[in-house]
């Protein structure tokens, strides 16, 4: 089964309590299942991955570390959810199955 680990980085988490946009929110890809990352490994904003966390979550990856609020633009509503939880234990990954959406 592959997996993911995200986090939102205290350093994210106090940048935005200082400029509370919501823009600037990202999250941070720690770790993942080598097929996860060798496709993770090639995303850019020209050329998006789709992951599908937890077989509920679709979510757009246009960095190869990291997953934007601006890149979701249409899947805003999940994001914020996801970086919230995320959010209430900075620095601290959860672990999501994940698969890429071709």
């Amino acid at each position: 089964m592959n997996t993911i680990s995200l986090a939102v980085t205290k350093k994210v988490a106090t940048y935005l309590a200082a400029n509370p946009d919501v823009r600037e929110r990202q999250i941070a890809i720690k770790d993942a299942s080598p097929e996860i990352r060798a496709s993770l490994d090639k995303a850019t904003k020209t050329s998006p991955v789709t992951i599908r966390l937890g077989q509920r979550i679709n979510l757009i990856v246009g960095d190869t570390h990291a997953i934007w609020r601006s890149h979701n633009t249409s899947r805003q509503a999940e994001y914020d959810r996801l970086f919230d939880l995320l959010a209430l234990h900075p620095d601290a990954p959860m672990l999501f199955t994940c698969e890429i959406i071709p």
